[in-house]
């Protein structure tokens, strides 16, 4: 399986047997995947503004390649179910600071039966 980073930041996925798999960054020059958002004003109390996002197409996502596995935002493989070679950083681990240091797998759009 060829997994390629799609997020803005190096990942590192803890495996089974305990051993870390660091998945680089997107090379300079390749597009991030974005999900373009429509807020609407819906209205405000005491001073806080209330929105209503609409969620609409995923930019810059390349196509489906047989056996090269994207990782992406949770958001964008959320709004794609139908893609199956899209997943996401899955249960994120925390250092004593509360900074992100990794991830416990890695999120997918189906059930293996």
């Amino acid at each position: 399986m060829k997994l390629i980073n799609l997020t803005p930041h190096e990942l590192n996925i803890v495996k089974e047997d305990g051993t870390v798999l660091t998945v680089p960054k997107p090379e300079s020059g390749l597009a991030i995947p974005r999900l373009h958002v429509s807020r609407q004003g819906v209205y405000a109390q005491e001073g806080i503004k209330f929105y209503l996002s609409n969620y609409g197409q995923v930019e810059n996502l390349p196509a489906k390649v047989e056996g090269v596995t994207l990782i992406v935002s949770a958001m964008i493989r959320q709004a794609l179910p139908e893609r199956t070679d899209l997943v996401s950083p899955g249960n994120l681990l925390r250092n004593a600071a509360g900074s992100v240091i990794g991830c416990e797998g890695l999120d997918i759009n189906y059930r293996l039966q």
